[in-house]
């Protein structure tokens, strides 16, 4: 204490050891040296109080980061509460309040806003950014979730990527599936290898398998069933175009093209709306190839006089 002001004299080299609080704030002009055991640094009350002290080499700043961490190595956590309950995962990034604060064993995580990854156990290779991404995975693997909420129930499902507000947001199991716009894919379940690109796209798809949607709303709606109508169940079809619709709910190898166009059903093709008059093939000369009942291909074309001629190739 110097004429009136307080002050603690470290003009030597000195060690200051356990507990204390500085009630009007800690200034330092110069460099801080925070030598914790282990080449670690944890700043934060309670932060990385657990360490076993060996060279784990981790980073926790805030209050209870890497809490509970022992052996768990090469990990950063920023935040209240970030990675919290990790004891051995490794190589974890974790920003935000509470982010992957239930991990215990996974490892090389990225998680970055408030809860992301927040019940992550033992689920490796993710990278979640934004609020509640991925918030429910415990033990799913290598997906990428951009967006708030994106991926939000995902427990174990795998390999999906979903890029956009609540992209496969109530998807759970299913895997390998990707996900590109708001809501793209958003009341998925248990359906896989789907790819879902447009706001909206395949929005009510909830357990069909190795779709293609690309537009608003794409693949989201069918025409038969029960209002809204929801395409819940479509099997290796494709959507082309804004507002794309099925026929039914379940239909198989279905491909729709055009905005507003409505499929014909399982099996089928259909180009256009129903304001569409006309189908351009190609350039002169050019033909349509149908095959007959034995399987024989039939190249069907029109001469200048308006003949038609079927020719088996």
């Amino acid at each position: 204490n110097s004429g009136g002001s307080r002050f603690v004299d470290l003009t030597t080299q000195q060690s200051i050891s356990g507990y204390k609080a500085f009630t009007d704030g800690l200034k330092v002009d110069g460099t801080l040296d925070l030598n914790s055991p282990g080449s670690s640094v944890f700043i934060g009350r309670a932060a990385g109080t657990n360490d076993d002290g060996t060279t784990n080499v981790n980073t926790g700043v805030g209050f209870y980061a890497l809490y509970t961490n022992t052996t768990g190595e090469k990990n950063v956590a920023n935040g209240n509460s970030a990675l919290y309950s990790n004891t051995n995962g490794s190589e974890n990034l974790a920003n935000g309040y509470f982010s992957l604060y239930s991990n215990t064993s996974g490892y090389s995580n990225v998680a970055n806003g408030a809860k992301a990854l927040y019940s992550n156990i033992s689920g490796f290779y993710n990278v979640a950014n934004g609020y509640e991404v991925l918030l429910n995975n415990t033990t799913g693997y290598s997906n990428v979730a951009n967006g708030v909420q994106a991926l939000y129930t995902n427990t174990t499902g795998s390999h999906n990527v979903a890029n956009g507000n609540a992209a496969l947001y109530r998807n759970t199991t299913g895997t390998y599936n990707t996900a590109n716009g708001n809501n793209a894919l958003s009341e998925n379940i248990t359906g896989t290898n789907n790819t879902a690109t447009g706001s909206g796209a395949l929005f009510n798809n909830k357990t069909g398998n190795l779709n293609t949607a690309v537009g608003f709303n794409a693949g989201s709606t069918c025409v038969a069933g029960t209002y809204p109508f929801p395409n819940s169940a479509p099997q290796t079809s494709v959507f082309l175009g804004g507002r794309a619709q099925a026929k039914t709910a379940s239909d198989t190898n279905q491909i729709v093209i055009g905005a507003n166009a409505i499929g014909e059903g399982t099996n089928t093709a259909r180009i256009g709306d129903t304001f569409v008059t006309a189908l351009h093939v190609g350039g002169n000369g050019a033909g349509v190839v149908l095959n007959s009942p034995n399987g024989t291909a039939y190249k069907i074309t029109v001469s200048d006089a308006g003949a038609i001629t079927a020719t088996a190739i």
